[in-house]
């Protein structure tokens, strides 16, 4: 795929120039919400005693928000009202991106071959793209630049590492999609070369910390705003990384409420291309950089997740700066899959922009958002059910966008295999076995991954899941062996040790991290009875039912 020509007719490249017409609209729209269900008063109430329970361990004495606090009772409406208005101004220039169309004209023309030269040892200019040809962009990609075209896009990734924006942005450009604007963690900023780049290229700042609901409003109403002026967006509907290692399946859909309210918004102010296009993609690694803490987390937590990790590999720089020199050495560092686009309802779209329901008729999706005297309307209960649906769509496509790979594969078969010899252990128990128990013969290991791949190919046939190209036509052994070099170049400890006749996991954890990419198929008792099995014969253990998920 060719470097694309950089379109500069995306409302985003005129951001800048239109930076304080975009605050004055967020904050105008916020304190009209806020003030048609509750008093100013109790607003800078909410706000003050929140921060002031959030901070009080850490700052005991607090005087921005003490004063507004103590202050509510000397005060009348009208102070109440500037005040509130100051504080959403406050947040709103906090949460608004920028972008700057030298610094987005650099990352997309000179970041590849930087890369490639500081990262590859035997790099030439003919080499020049080698990192280019490592990012793998596949799928719907033609139909998703059509729709930008016609609509506002907003690219809904799976979420697995804080590399995932920059793999996404990259891809989009790739793709000859215009850039988006996305939010991210406050937490992200940190890092200074990556946050000069994030500040430049249109994220917007999200700090999860703070509960109060002006902030909320705030955060809310910016997206809304900058998705009515055609801005294309991103945003990660599982919310925050996928600490298992999981496909999501239970999805945060506020913003595709918001991408119905501006849809609605567009049709009630008679815009020109008022649709707005859901485009799911999966973002598939062999190796994870912030693996080993995501599923410490997840482990530690039992689902009950911190929901920001402040301190991870990606804020590391020397970390960060390993993983990409090892990764480059793979034959592929990722695959990024673009699933087929759906309207803001969940419907599937053509490049033409025209929706289809489940039987493949046509649909006018204005026809969802029109009240019984046939005008646009909203409506909170109905308008939560189709949110609900399309969140429904996005997780299903997820699933059939999946793209497995060897690491996945081999950690799956592996961790099967060693649940089922134990089937009294649960998972903690499991994770505790040392090398000297959690192993297997390489023999063995070679015809389960084999018949494991035929099975996974019927699947694909069957649109059940996607298998990468790399893997394919590559013989089971091949994909064993690709497997183990891949889990010993990057963590603290290799995942598994190569013993020659028998291979030997050295940590489960992360076995069953990469194992679980493959979990919410339910492939598990096919998996025992078709694979396991045949190949296991007699030595197939009894007893207790495995409680391991």
């Amino acid at each position: 795929m060719s470097p694309m020509t950089i379109n500069t007719n995306s409302p985003i490249f005129q951001m800048q120039e239109n930076e304080e017409a975009i605050i004055a609209e967020v904050v105008e729209r916020s304190l009209e919400k806020v003030l048609a269900d509750f008093s100013a008063e109790f607003m800078l109430n909410d706000a003050a005693y929140k921060e002031l329970m959030r901070l009080h361990k850490k700052h005991p004495k607090v005087p921005h928000w003490q004063n507004i606090y103590r202050s509510l009772n000397r005060t009348g409406p009208q102070e109440h009202r500037k005040l509130l208005e100051d504080l959403a101004e406050e947040h709103a220039r906090d949460i608004i991106g920028h972008f700057n169309p030298k610094v987005y004209g650099f990352a997309t023309s000179m970041v590849p071959a930087v890369m490639s030269l500081f990262f590859d040892p035997q790099f030439s200019w003919r080499k020049r793209n080698s990192f280019q040809e490592r990012v793998m962009i596949e799928g719907h990609v033609e139909s998703a630049r059509k729709l930008s075209e016609k609509g506002t896009v907003i690219l809904v990734p799976t979420h697995s590492s804080n590399m995932d924006s920059i793999a996404v942005g990259w891809s989009a450009f790739k793709s000859g999609l215009p850039p988006v604007t996305y939010g991210a963690g406050k937490n992200l900023f940190t890092n200074r070369i990556l946050s000069f780049f994030m500040h430049n290229l249109g994220a917007y700042r999200l700090d999860r910390r703070l509960k109060h609901e002006l902030y909320k409003t705030v955060l809310k109403t910016y997206s809304l705003v900058i998705l009515e002026r055609g801005f294309h967006s991103l945003f990660f509907p599982g919310g925050t990384r996928s600490r298992a290692g999981e496909i999501e399946q239970k999805l945060k859909l506020g913003l595709m409420g918001t991408g119905l309210e501006a849809y609605i918004n567009n049709l009630r102010k008679g815009k020109d291309k008022p649709n707005i296009y859901l485009v799911p993609c999966t973002i598939n690694y062999y190796l994870v950089l912030e693996a080993e803490t995501l599923i410490d987390d997840f482990l530690k937590e039992q689902g009950k997740s911190r929901y920001i990790i402040e301190d991870d590999e990606s804020s590391k720089f020397i970390k960060t700066f390993s993983y990409l020199k090892k990764t480059l050495d793979l034959d592929a560092s990722l695959f990024i899959r673009y699933c087929p686009p759906l309207d803001i309802f969940g419907n599937r779209v053509d490049d033409e922009g025209q929706s289809y329901d489940e039987q493949g008729r046509t649909i006018d999706p204005t026809s969802y958002v029109r009240n019984w005297a046939g005008e646009i309307s909203m409506d909170e209960n109905r308008d939560h059910e189709y949110t609900r649906e399309a969140g429904r769509r996005v997780a299903e496509s997820y699933l059939k966008n999946n793209v497995i790979l060897s690491t996945q594969l081999f950690a799956y078969v592996m961790f099967r295999y060693l649940v089922h010899i134990n089937p009294r252990l649960d998972l903690y128990q499991l994770i505790r076995i040392g090398a000297r128990e959690a192993r297997i013969q390489r023999t063995e290991l070679i015809q389960i991954v084999d018949r494991f791949k035929k099975l996974l190919s019927e699947q694909e046939k069957n649109g059940v899941l996607r298998l990468a190209t790399t893997l394919k036509t590559k013989p089971a052994e091949q994909i064993v062996n690709e497997a183990i070099r891949y889990l010993q170049m990057f963590y603290s400890k290799e995942v598994v040790l190569d013993g020659g006749h028998q291979i030997h996991v050295q940590d489960m954890r992360l076995l069953f991290y990469y194992h679980n990419r493959l979990k919410g198929y339910g492939f598990e008792h096919v998996f025992t009875r078709q694979i396991l099995e045949p190949v296991m014969g007699s030595r197939t253990p009894t007893g207790e039912l495995s409680r391991i998920g």
